[in-house]
């Protein structure tokens, strides 16, 4: 088993007597520096297990608390144990020092904290590559992914360069686990994954976001160095022959290509998104070929593009088909003997009203509107023998 390798930074007070045995007799192989730059120097050597301070001042802000203390959840970090009998001025920083000791405790007791210190952070770190490794193919998951985004997108907004991305699909992934089995699909997997991994930069930064899709983020990358990258992995992938558990096949692969700007017109979501929908058009193309995501030239300052498109590679996009002009409308048809042609009368004007009658009356061609009248009253039915019945008219009074 390989020792572990502890650096015993004395910046303020001495280390108490017997420490530096203590160590050793628990397995450390103990390096020791005396002031900041010895210990930045040492730590940029890499190698370190655990880092034993003993700080020269209590200011929680000074720069030799600032190049020690490890990244939020970093990996690989060394464990960092502070020597002091007041650690309340460290109390901001209290989720990233693994230990605090005490130098009136016995250098054995010391030893013991420092190495059960160490035990904790090697924990720590073995949770935390599990739960942002994907288990199958063993690159970053999702989670993962998406935190290399973020620290990414900072670097290129400070440093004032491109961020490129590919998403990738395994096509026709679901007819290899029907045909095959699951089996070979998770093996499909894994040759897809290493292929990646051998295709790329060691900057880059593979991942599986989930089933058959897959994500690469390029740092310091144009979308022509993207797109030459999409298509070297696409045509390794094609030239990859399955042979697994009796089963033998050829993997392709779609991608989708896209680059965020920090100065650009669109967000990183938004080149995201681009990037999906480019995604989506080789697949609907025919599969095996890339597709460049292009966005549509800014607006007015400040207002983001006012639309997103998708290019194929080397092929422009093809403009809209136009639209149908409308039919024209039938001729009229000429005139002839049978039907001459009329010609057109002229407006009516209305008559003015004849004199003397008042304002407001109606013209002399347009009769007033007589009011509504009531129905006629019903009639009497006439009783028989009258005279009424018998066609004389009524006497008065009867």
């Amino acid at each position: 088993m390989a020792r572990l390798k502890i650096l015993l930074a004395q910046h303020g007070r001495p280390a108490p007597a017997g420490l530096l045995a203590a160590l050793r007799d628990q397995g450390f192989e103990v390096e020791t520096t005396r002031n900041q730059a010895d210990t930045w120097i040492a730590l940029r050597a890499g190698g370190h297990h655990a880092v034993l301070l003993m700080p020269l001042g209590r200011d929680p802000l000074a720069p030799e608390f600032s190049s020690l203390l490890p990244g939020p959840d970093g990996p690989d970090a060394p464990a960092l144990l502070v020597l002091t009998d007041d650690p309340g001025f460290l109390a901001e920083h209290i989720d990233r020092i693994d230990e605090y000791l005490s130098p009136d405790d016995a250098p054995g007791a010391i030893a013991g904290r420092v190495v059960l210190g160490v035990a904790r952070r090697r924990a720590r770190e073995r949770l935390l590559r599990e739960s942002s490794t994907d288990f199958k193919t063993g690159l970053p998951n999702d989670r993962r992914f998406a935190e290399q985004c973020r620290i990414e997108c900072a670097r290129a907004e400070r440093e004032e360069h491109p961020l490129s991305l590919l998403l990738i699909d395994l096509d026709e992934f679901k007819r290899i686990n029907d045909e095959h089995d699951h089996d070979f699909g998770d093996h499909a997997l894994r040759q897809l994954a290493d292929t990646l991994r051998a295709g790329l930069r060691p900057f880059d930064t593979p991942a599986r976001k989930g089933g058959d899709e897959f994500a690469v983020l390029l740092p310091h990358t144009s979308l022509a160095q993207a797109a030459n990258i999409a298509e070297r992995l696409r045509g390794s992938v094609a030239q990859l022959q399955l042979d697994h558990g009796g089963h033998r096949r050829r993997l392709t692969i779609s991608l989708g290509v896209a680059t965020w700007l920090p100065k650009g017109g669109e967000t990183f979501e938004q080149a995201l998104l681009g990037a999906d929908k480019a995604l989506l058009s080789a697949k609907a193309l025919g599969r095996n070929r890339v597709e460049l995501h292009v966005p549509a030239p800014a607006g007015p300052a400040g207002q983001p593009p006012q639309d997103l498109a998708s290019q194929r590679r080397g092929v422009p996009e093809a403009a809209p088909p136009p639209r149908p002009a409308s039919p024209p409308a039938a001729p009229r048809p000429p005139a002839s003997r049978s039907h001459p042609a009329q010609p057109a009368r002229p407006p009516v004007s209305p008559a003015p009203p004849p004199p003397g009658s008042p304002p407001g009356s109606p013209p002399a061609s347009q009769p007033a509107s007589q009011p509504a009248s009531s129905p006629p009253p019903a009639r009497r039915r006439a009783k028989p023998g009258s005279r009424s019945a018998r066609g004389n008219p009524p006497a008065d009074g009867e």
